[in-house]
């Protein structure tokens, strides 16, 4: 679960009545927020992080039944969202799906994998990929761990990373079941250390 601080969510998200009484969905929520590393920012107080650059909210579950609304989403996928955390399926979107929060936790294994590595894990600094080699590399779930870097990216890290970008969406686990995943992984670490 995510905890966005009032202040930085656009006014019509914080006043629905301001939108237009089409456009308000039973729940908003960021299925293209990337929330790379670059949109998390720290507030003053130095330890607070802040979520940033809402520019591509929308709703949760966006059904696509024709080939003209796939083409649009693609295209808005390709020009709002970092090629290197976007979701595989955003890249090839077919008529007759339906795009869900699990594009939200493919960017969240890409954010956390940059947060432990220094560097998304379709653009590793060695490899210089590009554009299309990006984009097969994102299609194809083709990533790796450095290696020795060990410590706490050892343990509970790489599983979430490891659940979270699998190439099929419904094999992603859902934002709940990451929560409970990561929870499991902190107690599991608590009680090794209070041992």
């Amino acid at each position: 679960m995510c905890i966005i601080s009032p202040s930085i969510l656009p006014r019509s998200l914080l006043h629905p009545s301001s939108l237009p009484p089409s456009t308000l969905p039973l729940r908003l929520k960021p299925p293209w927020l990337t929330p790379r590393t670059g949109n998390i920012m720290i507030a003053d107080d130095g330890t607070t992080p802040v979520l940033m650059d809402f520019g591509s909210l929308t709703l949760a579950r966006i059904p696509i039944p024709t080939r003209t609304l796939a083409l649009y989403h693609q295209d808005l996928a390709a020009e709002h969202c970092t090629m290197s955390y976007r979701a595989p399926e955003l890249f090839d979107i077919k008529t007759g799906t339906t795009l869900t929060e699990k594009v939200d936790v493919w960017a969240l294994g890409c954010t956390l994998f940059a947060l432990l590595y220094g560097y998304s894990p379709f653009e590793p600094p060695s490899d210089q990929l590009v554009g299309d080699s990006i984009a097969l590399a994102v299609t194809q779930g083709s990533y790796k761990f450095p290696g020795g870097v060990g410590g706490y990216s050892e343990g509970g890290a790489k599983q979430v990373v490891r659940r979270c970008l699998v190439v099929q969406p419904e094999g992603r686990p859902s934002v709940r079941e990451v929560r409970m995943l990561v929870e499991e992984i902190i107690q599991g670490m608590e009680s090794v250390a209070g041992a």
